[in-house]
């Protein structure tokens, strides 16, 4: 979305050359203590309201202004997108750590090389070809972040020995069933229940233990 245009008049209303204006005008005028400088002060500073904020000066120092306050707001993105980098690189194992930091290194020469080009462009920061090295960066570091989590997990799943647990768990769920078959031919109703919700709860480790 493109940006909208400053509004000068409002931008005026908040500048310091508003306040300077209102100064040597209405204020004059006040200080002054009679009513023919004071008729003119307001009509100096009615035409100043007027013009002012068309006139090139001011227009150049809002776009400054603007300018300045887009730069930092970019700058700040950036920072927090180098963080958020440097945090997902940190959590990556040695080896994969070391392979991202290769690419990067190719990828930093790539773009030395390119700085020399007559097609380079004079801000780096919208050169559609570094863009893309940068998007080949984050790509890769995601994927080396999936692959690090899937590792993880597979490594979870061989320690933990789902088979066994699997077994066992079904033949905790065989023995509950028949102590709750028993206790309902009783007619044991709180022992029952208790029984009923244990076993539901395993039930639920069951069914999850199966999906793994």
């Amino acid at each position: 979305m493109e940006e909208q245009a400053p509004k000068y008049h409002a931008e005026f209303l908040k500048s310091p050359h508003h306040a300077t204006l209102g100064l040597l005008t209405l204020g004059v005028g006040f200080m002054s203590g009679m009513l023919l400088p004071l008729i003119a002060g307001a009509t100096v500073y009615t035409l100043g309201w007027i013009y002012l904020p068309d006139m090139p000066f001011f227009r150049r120092w809002v776009d400054r202004r603007h300018e300045s306050s887009r730069r930092a707001a970019e700058m700040q993105k950036v920072a927090e997108f180098v963080q958020r980098r440097e945090s997902l690189v940190t959590c990556l194992s040695p080896n994969r750590r070391e392979r991202y930091r290769r690419l990067s290194q190719v990828c930093k020469d790539i773009e030395t090389a390119s700085s020399d080009s007559p097609l380079a462009s004079a801000d780096s920061t919208t050169d559609p070809r570094l863009r893309k090295l940068d998007e080949l960066m984050w790509t890769l570091l995601r994927l080396l972040g999936i692959e690090e989590s899937l590792e993880r997990f597979l490594d979870t799943e061989r320690r933990e020995d789902i088979p066994a647990m699997l077994k066992d768990a079904e033949a905790e769920a065989a023995r509950l069933t028949k102590e709750i078959d028993a206790l309902k031919d009783k007619g044991d109703n709180g022992a029952f229940e208790t029984r009923q919700r244990y076993l539901n709860s395993r039930m639920e480790r069951l069914d999850v233990l199966r999906k793994r």
